[in-house]
């Protein structure tokens, strides 16, 4: 089983490693943003989402949140997003709502939750 503290540690360490004590949170986001756009060319290719898991680790980490918190905050999520009452996708047949179909790239795509 993964043990989520110990590998967000491991990607603080190597972060630190690479690219040193200096780097400022606010350049995470363009990592992301570099790491979606590779996801959206390749979507495919796991090791695309996994860039993307990696960043926004990184960006947590920097912005100054632990190994302990950020794994604590994951998990939580997850909680959440497992209790969620989502509306059953097979219930309604034929393409999204014309107001739903936001050009690639936007963050409106994934929901206002998202997207705030």
């Amino acid at each position: 089983m993964l043990d989520l503290p110990t590998l967000i540690k491991a990607r603080q360490d190597f972060s630190q490693r690479a690219y040193g004590l200096q780097r400022p949170a606010a350049a995470s986001h363009l990592d992301c943003a570099g790491a979606l756009r590779r996801c959206a060319e390749s979507p495919n290719d796991v090791y695309c989402w996994v860039d993307v898991v990696m960043a926004a680790i990184e960006g947590g980490l920097r912005s100054g949140s632990t190994p302990f918190a950020l794994a604590q905050a994951i998990t939580n999520r997850a909680r959440e997003d497992a209790a969620r009452k989502l509306p059953n996708p097979l219930a309604h047949a034929g393409p999204p709502a014309p107001d739903r179909q936001m050009p690639v790239g936007s963050m409106d795509q994934y929901g206002p939750e998202i997207a705030t």
